[in-house]
């Protein structure tokens, strides 16, 4: 993928499972597409007239790239052939092969306006999503969190996602690198998964860190596997991210079906208390600081950990109804929208394609 990339000057985007066969510092991939997608992966579809679709099923295609953009189509599955979208060209093939013959093949490509433009847009984003990561803003908001674990998580540490914001969140803002491993209910969406789930991990990975990441909402239906974690003596950290809400449903609520809210709040619950109850070694932290020496006393016990943090109750910003482009949306909605989000500092990609177009 990185050598066709390189040699034909094309930005990469993957489905949400996959995150991770990418470093996400690799400049020209711009994550993943769809709801869960950071900006340049959700923008990046929807300006393209070729994609060339390798190995993957993703639901929803046809809402998340150009209708009319030509679709090359590599699978090892006849039957995946146009399931999800058109296909213009399918080639019956291993993708690791077809992608090397295709990259022995093909003449190089100088960088494009399109590419350019591309790799500005992921810039911006990463340089938005790190002007936060000391913010000191209560209750604290994402970034200060996953800066911490970003550093602390050893290099193949095993994480097992739950369903909802926490989606969002992880798939943006934690850099996956080295042997790390993750995991989450990808088609079912199943709330309540991150600590069974995270059984499973410590008991494929017994030598490695195993982290269970769940919003209080998911992490009430299942809390009780902290039961198991005590009794098998499982060093796993569970880190509970408490807003006090269903996020993803309330943001489905407001933003999709523009309904009054309806059975999304959650009660505010004493976690750690919960999970001492039941036997771990428990903390309660609000701040960066407080995040930061949880997880390095995370690392002095072998017991399992959980660390409930009092986190922002703001909605993650919102890939499916962007208000940012002057060139064709409503100011005053922008405005609104800029305000919302605190994306004073985020350009849409069509600024970034005008200017490289210069």
């Amino acid at each position: 993928m990185k050598a066709a990339s390189e040699k034909f000057k094309m930005p990469l985007v993957s489905s949400v499972l996959v995150e991770g066969i990418l470093e996400d510092n690799y400049p020209a991939y711009l994550g993943s597409t769809g709801r869960v997608a950071p900006k340049p992966g959700a923008e990046i579809g929807f300006s393209t007239d070729l994609i060339i679709w390798v190995g993957n099923n993703v639901p929803f295609s046809i809402f998340l790239f150009n209708k009319k953009a030509k679709v090359i189509q590599i699978d090892v599955n006849s039957e995946k052939f146009g399931k999800r979208h058109h296909t213009d060209v399918a080639m019956l093939a291993d993708a690791k092969k077809a992608l090397a013959a295709l990259v022995d093949a093909g003449e190089a490509r100088d960088a494009s306006a399109f590419y350019n433009a591309a790799l500005a847009d992921k810039k911006n984003w990463d340089d938005w999503q790190a002007s936060f990561k000391d913010s000191t803003e209560s209750p604290v908001r994402p970034e200060p969190i996953f800066d911490v674990l970003n550093q602390e998580a050893a290099d193949n540490a095993v994480f097992a996602i739950d369903v909802g914001n926490v989606n969002i969140d992880f798939e943006r803002l934690l850099k996956m690198h080295g042997d790390q491993k993750w995991c989450t209910s990808g088609i079912y969406a199943t709330m309540g998964w991150a600590v069974p789930a995270s059984l499973s991990a410590k008991t494929n990975f017994p030598d490695r860190e195993v982290y269970s990441l769940s919003g209080d909402g998911g992490f009430a239906m299942l809390s009780e596997e902290l039961l198991t974690q005590v009794k098998y003596n499982m060093h796993v950290v569970n880190i509970v991210f408490s807003n006090e809400t269903l996020g993803f449903i309330e943001a489905e609520q407001r933003d999709d079906s523009h309904q009054p809210q309806s059975g999304t709040d959650l009660i505010a619950t004493d976690w750690a208390k919960v999970g001492e109850g039941y036997g771990a070694v428990t903390f309660t932290v609000k701040t960066k600081a407080e995040f930061k020496q949880a997880l390095e006393d995370a690392k002095k016990t072998d017991k399992p950990v959980l660390i409930d943090v009092k986190y922002t109750h703001k909605m993650p910003f919102t890939t499916e109804h962007m208000f940012i482009d002057p060139s064709w949306q409503d100011q005053g909605q922008i405005d609104e929208f800029v305000k919302t989000y605190d994306a004073q500092d985020l350009k849409p990609f069509s600024y970034f394609l005008k200017q490289a177009q210069a």
